[in-house]
C-alpha cells in the first residue's frame, strides 16, 4: 500500500508540474494462483526527461524507480521514439537496472518494446535479461489488435524463456484497456488486463 500511495504521489507531482503521464494497473491472471497487481506511472517533462516507477514488476513485493531521456524523430508517416535508462530496485529484489524503451508507428501499425539488464546486489544468479515487444495493427479509433513477446533469460544459468501471446486493445478517450494472452495452447496460459490513463499526451499506452 505504502508504494502505492508514493507512486500516484509522483504522478500528482508530474500533473502539477504539467508534464506528460501515464498511469497503468495490469492485473495477472494465472489458473489456480492469486491475482498479482503491477501498478506503474511514469511522466516526462516538456524537455523530454523521463521517469518511471513501477511495483511488482521485476520482482513480487519490489518497487523499482527509471529514469532517463526520450529521443524522437519523424519522417513522413513515420515516428519512433528511443528512451534509455537507468534505474534502481528495492525490495525482496534489490539491485540495479538498465533498459531502453522502444515505439515506433507507420500509420496504423506500431511496434512498442521494453527491454532491460537487471543485476541483484545479494545474489548474481538473479541476474536477468527481459524484453517485452508488441506488434499491432489500430484497426480503428477505439480498438487494436496485435502479437506479443516476452524474453526472459537468466544470466548465471543462461536459461531462456519466451512467451509468445496475442492483445486486443480497447481506447476510450484518454483511457486504453489492453487484454493480452500469453502461452494460450498450453496449460501455462495466462492472461494480463491493463486499465492505463493517459493525461496531457496523445502516445499510446501498451506494456511500457
Amino acid at each position: 500500500m505504502k508504494n502505492n500511495i508514493l507512486i500516484f504521489i509522483i504522478a500528482l507531482a508530474a500533473i502539477q508540474a504539467q508534464a506528460q503521464t501515464g498511469l497503468e494497473q495490469y492485473y495477472y491472471v494465472q489458473n489456480k494462483k492469486a491475482v498479482e497487481f503491477v501498478p506503474m506511472v511514469h511522466f516526462e517533462t516538456k524537455n523530454n526527461w523521463y521517469a518511471e516507477a513501477r511495483y511488482n514488476y521485476e520482482c513480487n513485493n519490489t518497487f523499482s524507480l527509471y529514469a532517463g531521456k526520450e529521443f524522437t524523430g519523424e519522417h513522413k508517416k513515420f515516428t519512433y521514439s528511443l528512451t534509455p535508462l537507468l534505474g534502481s530496485v528495492m525490495g525482496e529484489f534489490s539491485g540495479a537496472s538498465t533498459g531502453l524503451n522502444v515505439a515506433m508507428q507507420l500509420k496504423d501499425i506500431f511496434f512498442t518494446s521494453q527491454s532491460q539488464y537487471t543485476f541483484s546486489y545479494n545474489d548474481p544468479t538473479k541476474d536477468f535479461v527481459f524484453s517485452w515487444s508488441e506488434l499491432g495493427y489500430e484497426v480503428s479509433s477505439w480498438i487494436y489488435l496485435g502479437l506479443s513477446m516476452q524474453h526472459t533469460q537468466m544470466m548465471h544459468s543462461n536459461t531462456m524463456q519466451f512467451e509468445h501471446g496475442a492483445v486486443i486493445g480497447f481506447t476510450f478517450g484518454r483511457w486504453t484497456v489492453p487484454i493480452y494472452s500469453f502461452s494460450t495452447f498450453d496449460s501455462s496460459r495466462y492472461f494480463v488486463l491493463g486499465i492505463n490513463l493517459g493525461i496531457g499526451s496523445n502516445k499510446k499506452s501498451s506494456n511500457i
